[in-house]
């Protein structure tokens, strides 16, 4: 037996997309009605499947199910009319965004084995680590992009944002018309997409630190970056001295290091440690931004 779910669109979710667009308008090119009334057509690619639904969708409108069995079987959209995503060049701060509820999906707790050093909120990303895009224009090109899943949102809805300078047009045109795309995941999996939009997010980077300031010698010490960029999928870098230059040597939002007294010249001991974190746009896009924290070892 199938239930309906009906999930409401929240504007100003914790991507908040349309928040952040900005002089150029959002174009939305799929926006949950009826497939015959959005101009689209869909169907399998390889051993995947893809078909208009009720079951899960947004604004209590329609949705696609697609069902991907690998990166190479999911499902094919097609645009009756096609896209320009672009007429001259892409705009820097432009996106394609996609909306997808995904059926699986598991919770993750960042302050999970850190003895409570730290705070965090626990949040749901889908079991499939990976979306694969192939983007095919009106004159038959195709590309194919791989983005990470990210956080889900409170609406229940996960957000993929992509860069409009992903997109290549050919050598000697100055467009990019978008006329078809396919969308499978990195294990099987069953999913829904709900909406695609273009898209502008000027947001930059933001990040804070905190943790653990004095503890002991060869303590594991815990800390999290508190970061912040709109639409954007970020990485994380932490150095856990920095005296000896800026090197990664941990990654992800939670940080954890065991600290050593420094031997200095004189003979004598030290505990006092710079901590860096560098947050970074996936795909390169934002400029980076590095916080500090200033933490100290007793022995």
């Amino acid at each position: 037996m199938h239930f309906t779910r009906i999930l409401p669109i929240i504007a100003a979710s914790l991507f908040g997309v349309t928040a952040y667009a900005a002089n150029t308008p959002d174009v939305y090119i799929f926006k949950a009605g009826s497939l015959s009334a959005e101009g689209l057509t869909v169907g399998g690619w390889g051993s995947g499947k893809a078909s208009e639904s009720k079951v899960t969708a947004m604004n209590g409108g329609f949705s696609v199910k697609i069902t991907t069995q690998s990166l190479y079987a999911g499902g094919r959209i097609e645009l009756k009319q096609p896209v320009a995503l672009y007429t001259a060049k892409p705009e820097e701060d432009r996106y394609l965004v996609f909306a997808f509820y995904f059926d699986d999906k598991k919770q993750v707790d960042p302050a999970a084995g850190t003895n409570n050093d730290i705070e965090a909120d626990a949040y749901f990303v889908p079991n499939a680590s990976k979306v694969r895009f192939v983007f095919v224009n009106d004159k038959g090109g195709t590309q194919s992009i791989e983005q990470p899943t990210t956080k889900i949102d409170d609406d229940n809805w996960m957000r993929i944002a992509i860069p409009l300078s992903k997109f290549k047009h050919a050598e000697g045109e100055t467009e990019y018309k978008l006329s078809k795309f396919i969308i499978s995941t990195d294990i099987p999996a069953t999913l829904y997409f709900g909406e695609l939009k273009m898209t502008t997010d000027k947001t930059p980077i933001t990040v804070d630190v905190n943790g653990m300031q004095d503890f002991g010698v060869n303590t594991k010490a815990f800390f999290l970056a508190s970061a912040y960029a709109g639409i954007t999928a970020l990485d994380y870098s932490w150095d856990f001295d920095a005296e000896n230059g800026i090197q990664k040597e941990c990654t992800g939002m939670v940080g954890s290091h065991s600290f050593k007294l420094k031997q200095n010249e004189d003979g004598t001991t030290s505990g006092d440690y710079i901590i860096t974190v560098t947050v970074s746009d996936k795909n390169g896009v934002k400029k980076p931004v590095t916080a500090t924290y200033k933490v100290s070892v007793n022995g």
